[in-house]
């Protein structure tokens, strides 16, 4: 996956955004840039040509859940990363083309649900993970064309 900045040309305090332009899901390790984005509170935009991979849902939800989750051992307890991060696109990614057209307006929050899900299905086996509130208040599906507010950026 390369991530390319775009300048937005709304105002001077805009924040920059991203696109995945080459999506490639055989290189899971790139997932870890997400938490890049994430500290800058950044807006990751993912093609729609990218489409649906089973696999794909695997990969998001590590990336997230690496943005999230920091500790230096098992044994310390979960502690919550400073960020925000604004994913665009990930429906078609995660959910099937069926799943899509029978979530309609939705995709995004049945997008994210099934995200967190899996989020929860990987660290399982560790134990420490993030709470849905403490999830759906740093990690945001949007739809095309959004941009962070101000009090967006400031939020923590």
């Amino acid at each position: 996956m390369v991530l390319v900045s775009a300048v937005s040309p709304r105002s001077a305090w805009s924040p920059t955004t991203y696109e995945a332009v080459d999506f490639d899901d055989t290189i899971e390790t790139e997932w870890m840039g997400l938490g890049d984005f994430y500290a800058m509170r950044g807006v990751v935009r993912f093609p729609v040509l990218c489409g649906f991979d089973s696999r794909r849902l695997t990969q998001i939800a590590s990336g997230i859940n690496s943005c999230l989750t920091r500790s230096t051992s098992l044994s310390l307890p979960f502690q919550m990363q400073a960020g925000q991060l604004y994913l665009c696109g990930v429906p078609a990614l995660v959910l099937s083309p069926i799943e899509l057209a029978v979530a309609g307006g939705n995709a995004n929050d049945v997008a994210k649900l099934k995200v967190f899900d899996a989020i929860s299905a990987l660290v399982n086996d560790y134990g420490a993970r993030a709470t849905w509130e403490a999830y759906n208040s740093r990690i945001h599906f949007v739809n095309p064309g959004f941009r962070p507010t101000l009090a967006d950026l400031t939020e923590d």
